[in-house]
């Protein structure tokens, strides 16, 4: 999933979605701010994360809620957790979830993203002949992969031409 949204977010900054509105109310999904940053939280309806959330953050006294009690309670749940997460970096809270198996991720800014050893491992971040920053394809094919031949082509380039099937390589 990582890889298909860097690809989506794209190596340039010219559109912002600031969105932090949790999923269909969900206090337990969305992005949180931290003293130096913000992290995404992933945590549907699976219990046992929820569980390894609140014994990391320290809200051992909500974590036996369930689903349904994370949404009755979704006000208080989510200042809590606004609290807790924002009173620490985000590495620490990644480190700290992730050390219990809580669905957890940095929201890295766009530099940070296109030095992601991850992403540059997979070849979805790159660089584009002239040296720029450049997105690669998420997705692996077994038998054609997918790999940038040649640079986009300037705006009308091609007006006119029609399609036409690439050659083989």
């Amino acid at each position: 999933m990582t890889d298909v949204l860097a690809t989506w977010t794209g190596p340039f900054d010219r559109f912002a979605m600031r969105s932090g509105e949790p999923l269909d109310g969900l206090p337990t999904y969305g992005t949180y701010r931290t003293d130096d940053g913000h992290v995404a939280l992933g945590i549907l309806d699976e219990d046992h994360f929820w569980v390894g959330a609140c014994d990391a953050l320290g809200l051992a006294d909500v974590g036996a809620l369930d689903l349904a009690g994370r949404r009755r309670r979704a006000g208080e749940i989510r200042r809590r957790l606004a609290e807790a997460i924002g009173s620490r970096s985000r590495d620490e809270v990644c480190r700290l979830l992730e050390s219990r198996g809580v669905p957890v991720a940095p929201v890295l800014s766009r530099t940070e993203m296109l030095r992601d050893p991850h992403l540059r491992a997979r070849g979805v971040v790159g660089e584009d002949e002239q040296g720029r920053p450049a997105m690669g394809h998420p997705v692996r094919f077994e038998r054609s992969p997918a790999v940038r031949r040649s640079p986009a082509p300037a705006l009308d380039e091609h007006r006119g031409q029609g399609f036409a099937p690439r050659p083989e390589p």
